[in-house]
């Protein structure tokens, strides 16, 4: 185990002997379940890596809970982990030796302060993603999942698959508009418009 998971174990036995935020252990939970699909999305939002994010959002989660008794009772929950969140981003970013672009300090604090609760029409768009992807051969989910995934590169699932690359990025692109044309589809049936 390295030093760090034994500081963040030391400071979650020390948050679990206490009584975050001086009231209950269930107002945390219940807080934080409400609000932790959020909370990864915004610093999906932030790092652009699935990875990161949910290395960032195990850090930020003991954050949360170590420092809950700094939190106000019946203030805005979400508001005060995004903040929370955000300067964990700018901690990763700092001090991760990474050979990444990154954003800059003024553009993360932009990025940091856009809404990421998905709106009605967002979800209805997610929703029949999700039916359509579905309705693709398993060979075009998989080419989808591993282009989107962040964990190949065109080049790399290309190879996965034993495809040229260019016929990887023609096949993604057509994947692609299936996709788009099946998603206009369904959210035209859905609205009673066809």
């Amino acid at each position: 185990m390295d030093r760090q998971s034994e500081d963040e174990n030391d400071d979650l036995r020390a948050a679990d002997a206490s009584s975050p935020g001086g009231g209950s252990h269930a107002e945390f939970i219940g807080l934080f379940a409400q609000n932790h699909s959020n909370i990864l999305a915004y610093l999906y939002r932030l790092v652009h890596d699935r990875h990161d994010a949910d290395d960032l959002f195990q850090r930020t989660s003991i954050v949360l809970w170590s420092k809950f008794d700094s939190f106000e009772p019946g203030s805005n929950f979400l508001a005060w982990a995004k903040r929370i969140a955000y300067l964990q981003v700018c901690n990763f970013l700092r001090t991760s030796g990474r050979d990444r672009l990154r954003f800059s300090e003024a553009l993360l604090g932009k990025l940091a302060d856009e809404p990421t609760t998905p709106t009605e029409e967002s979800q209805r768009r997610l929703d029949a993603l999700s039916k359509c992807m579905k309705e693709l051969g398993q060979s075009d989910r998989d080419i989808v999942r591993r282009a989107y995934s962040g964990e190949q590169t065109v080049k790399e699932m290309a190879a996965t698959f034993g495809l040229a690359v260019q016929t990887a990025y023609n096949k993604l692109g057509r994947i692609r508009k299936q996709l788009f044309d099946c998603v206009a589809h369904k959210l035209a049936i859905a609205e009673g418009s066809e």
